[in-house]
């Protein structure tokens, strides 16, 4: 009962447009059960048998032994009854019956059941959709047009005839299922359906894929943008402004990118399936319906064809190698380590509009948010991106730009910036830019050019402070004592003047060091030797710039030993040296100044002051340092030295006995090993006798004892001096060379001598 396939556009919407309309339209509305009313005293069977019209109708009926099932007032049914005509013209049209009695009574009856729906559907209820039907797997396609149309073309003529056990619809024509209908391919379901015109002009550009989709062999899964899809893509996509403008194979990637190579209708179809272009689509099933590629929804499902299944989609898929690449500015804002360069972008409309610009081409060196936290942590004139101004910031932002896009293997040694000035590239080892930042990620591609991650801002050579730590020092006048200070010490004088230096000193002013000169009892800076001047110095510099606000509770210093700092009320150095407040966070090329208004003295030159070591650190010549070191070494030496209430005698070795110590001695192989010796405290306590002894008060009789603070090896003395008529010598190979050195501890005293004592 197959019907021959029609020919022309006219007959082939015919054909076509019923089996479209089934499953095209959607669902309808759940079936809604009737109740019958009291008046209505005859069923379904009986109406159709009363009805002159349905005659034809009531005979069917019957032969199909349908006449009970249709009687049943508890099981509803909405029928649309074919009239006597209708069933004419499906007889006339049918070679193989001529009437009702030539057609198998099991093939008349599916016939008819495909004609009823289980419950009541008034007419104001056929909306748009699909009804099931009685027959098994088989639908009614609803559509409206000045009146209820079925199937595309078979009218209700007379509706709403209520039954008991029900609603009978007249209607024009005698259903035909989707069986009974020839299907069309895959394109001739879009070429009769007016929402799918854009993509059968697509299709039209497409030779190859047209060819496929006419095939009736052919077995494949489209998923059908509707017209209004693609008006929202070419809406959206700044790269085509319509159809035409898509070039072919562009065109024909997108267009694959919706076709699967086997038919699926949506419940088969798989979390993700691959693509004719090769490309795969993600497919999510939830109640809400079937989701592709996360927004891409299916509106209507599984419209079946001779070649495969059709699925409406409401968004054109666009592949994966062809989605538009996001702009500078649309990476910048989705980095989240990029979120201060956005924040500085947003300052600079206009740098903003170009990193945004699709028609731009540029490269970019983006600082990550580290690079700036550690910038402006370390540019004593910003302590935040908002202490920039305006135009400063634009011109840093324009040094991180190129005017052309160029990948890290295209860049040049030196490269133009849109500031005017120049980046040198070094790429023997990664990418670096002026010799200290490093490209810590290359090659990030956008629509309008390149993105390089870097770990430091880039800081325009016309913007860096001009003047050197140093500079500022020599040309502040309350400073001069500082820079005679810094002439006596070369390499920290270097260090203030080098441009690549990164330093914070804390400088204190002429008042601080006379207060300084007065408190140590000396006339002019050229007292105190080049040893303690430069561990004073020493201890007014940190490593790194800091502003006063990133200032820490505890800074190390060049000089070893920390400083305390409090921020609560100005800056306040160890408890009494304060920051001058108008003198503070002085910005340099190679760090910051804060000015102070006393010296730093570090610890263990104060804790000297006044001792018995005090003349060892104010050596005219300096003979003592190495054995300063090492007391300071020995925290328990040193604490006992610097005591004020106890007595006795320092036999003090000079640097030059040290070295011979280290010269005739296989056990040390350098000072170094020297200071670092397990029995170093015994060595240095060796040399401490514990009453205090002046030449004079030594005996010259060989054999005389001279009792110490410590006997590391027993509590016996042990005779550790003679005279030999020309001066001391202690036990016989080190010689007193200067004796009698008187210190401010009055019951202390000091014997320089010429060799290193070493216990037994």
């Amino acid at each position: 009962m197959r019907k021959a396939r029609f020919n022309g556009l006219n007959l082939l919407r015919q054909v076509v447009f019923a089996l479209l309309a089934t499953v095209w339209l959607g669902s309808c509305a759940d079936d809604e059960e009737g109740t019958p009313s009291p008046e209505l005293t005859q069923n379904a069977a009986e109406f159709v048998q009363d009805d002159d019209q349905l005659n034809t109708l009531a005979d069917a009926i019957t032969q199909a032994g349908l006449a009970d099932a249709l009687s049943d007032d508890n099981n509803p049914v909405t029928i649309f009854a074919p009239n006597n005509s209708a069933f004419a013209a499906y007889l006339q049209g049918n070679p193989d019956a001529t009437s009702l009695s030539d057609i198998p009574d099991e093939a008349l009856a599916d016939v008819l059941k495909y004609h009823v729906v289980p419950g009541t559907q008034l007419a104001e209820n056929l909306t748009p959709g699909s009804l099931n039907t009685l027959l098994d797997g088989q639908s009614i396609a609803v559509t409206e047009d000045n009146g209820v149309v079925l199937n595309g073309s078979v009218r209700v003529v007379s509706a709403d005839n209520r039954v008991s056990n029900g609603v009978v619809h007249i209607v024009d024509a005698v259903l035909r299922t989707a069986d009974e209908e020839e299907a069309a391919t895959i394109a001739e379901l879009a070429v009769v359906s007016e929402d799918l015109s854009v993509l059968v002009e697509a299709l039209q550009r497409a030779p190859d894929l047209l060819a496929a989709a006419s095939d009736s062999t052919a077995m494949l899964t489209v998923f059908a943008p509707t017209n209004e899809a693609f008006a929202n893509f070419l809406a959206a996509d700044d790269r085509f402004d319509d159809l035409a403008s898509i070039p072919d194979e562009v065109l024909t990637t997108v267009l694959q990118y919706h076709i699967l190579a086997s038919a699926k209708k949506a419940a088969d179809l798989d979390e993700t399936e691959e693509t004719l272009n090769g490309e795969s689509i993600n497919i999510t099933k939830a109640d809400t319906g079937v989701f592709i590629n996360g927004t891409s929804e299916v509106t209507t499902a599984d419209i079946e064809a001779s070649n495969g299944v059709v699925h409406l989609i409401d968004e054109v898929l666009v592949p994966p190698s062809l989605q538009p690449q996001p702009t500078i500015a649309d990476l910048a804002v989705a980095t989240d380590d990029l979120s201060t360069l956005v924040a500085a972008l947003q300052r600079t409309p206009d740098l903003l509009a170009a990193a945004a610009d699709t028609a731009a081409s540029l490269t970019v060196f983006a600082p990550t948010n580290e690079a700036f936290a550690d910038f402006l942590a370390n540019d004593p004139r910003f302590g935040s991106l908002d202490d920039i101004p305006d135009e400063v910031l634009a011109q840093v932002l324009q040094y991180h730009i190129l005017g052309m896009k160029k990948l890290g293997a295209e860049l040049g040694e030196t490269e133009e910036t849109l500031l005017g000035e120049t980046l040198s590239i070094d790429k023997t080892d990664g990418v670096v830019i002026n010799g200290e930042v490093m490209v810590t990620a290359a090659d990030i591609e956008a629509s309008n050019g390149v993105v390089h991650l870097i770990d430091k801002v880039l800081l325009p050579p016309s913007l860096a402070p001009e003047q050197t730590i140093a500079q500022i020092a020599v040309d502040t006048e309350a400073l001069s004592t500082l820079v005679a200070a810094l002439q006596r010490t070369p390499d920290l004088l270097e260090t203030a003047s080098d441009r690549e230096a990164d330093i914070t000193v804390f400088a204190p002013t002429n008042d601080a060091f006379a207060a300084l000169l007065t408190a140590l009892g000396v006339e002019s800076l050229d007292d105190i030797p080049d040893y303690v001047l430069r561990r004073v110095l020493e201890y007014h510099i940190l490593a790194t710039g800091k502003l006063a606000a990133n200032l820490g509770d505890s800074e190390e210093t060049l000089e070893g030993a920390s400083l305390d700092i409090s921020t609560t009320d100005g800056v306040v150095i160890n408890g009494t040296t304060n920051v001058v407040a108008d003198l503070a966070n002085i910005e340099a090329a190679n760090g910051v100044v804060h000015v102070i208004d006393q010296v730093l003295v570090p610890p263990f030159i104060a804790s000297a002051l006044g001792t018995a070591l005090q003349p060892l650190l104010f050596d005219a010549e300096g003979r003592f340092t190495t054995l300063l070191t090492a007391v300071e070494i020995q925290e328990a030496v040193a604490n006992f030295l610097t005591r004020m209430d106890v007595d006795g005698t320092l036999f003090a070795p000079t640097n030059e006995a040290f070295e011979a110590l280290v010269a005739e001695n296989d056990a040390f192989g350098s000072l170094e090993d020297v200071l670092a010796a397990e029995n170093l405290g015994d060595i240095l306590l060796y040399h401490v006798g514990a009453d205090r002894k002046a030449s004079e008060d030594l005996s010259d009789d060989s054999g005389a004892t001279h009792s110490r603070l410590l006997n590391p090896n027993t509590d016996e003395p042990l005779e550790i001096y003679y005279s030999n008529g020309t001066g001391l010598v202690l036990l016989g190979y080190s010689n007193v060379v200067e004796a009698d050195i008187n210190t401010p501890n009055e019951e202390f005293i000091v014997h320089a001598i010429d060799a290193v004592l070493l216990p037994p």
